[in-house]
């Protein structure tokens, strides 16, 4: 994920799908120099997104809790949090897979 303003033009990739969506400024932060979403907000976005969520993808998510010292009760707290957000039963679902 990236800032609104930055408007990537990537190459057409037949694989690839870009989404541009407002992230609120908290939920970045800066790796390498580079702005990255935060461990919750990746873990959440790819229980929402993710075409498959088998183990592969819950060990990911489990894998980013471990790191970022949150569970599977803070991230079903950020999605429920949020008003319209696409996929929101999706993610509270898979993420009810994860220890």
């Amino acid at each position: 994920c990236t800032a609104v303003g930055a408007r990537v033009r990537p190459p057409f990739v037949s694989w690839m799908t870009v989404r541009e969506v407002v992230i609120h400024p908290a939920e970045f932060v800066t790796l390498a120099g580079m702005q990255v979403t935060t461990l919750l907000r990746t873990a959440v976005d790819i229980a929402r997104f993710s075409d498959v969520f088998a183990a592969d993808e819950r060990a990911i998510v489990e894998s980013l809790m471990m790191l970022g010292g949150f569970g599977r009760a803070d991230c079903i707290a950020d999605v429920e949090g949020r008003r319209n957000l696409p996929n929101k039963h999706r993610a509270r679902e898979r993420l009810t897979q994860c220890g």
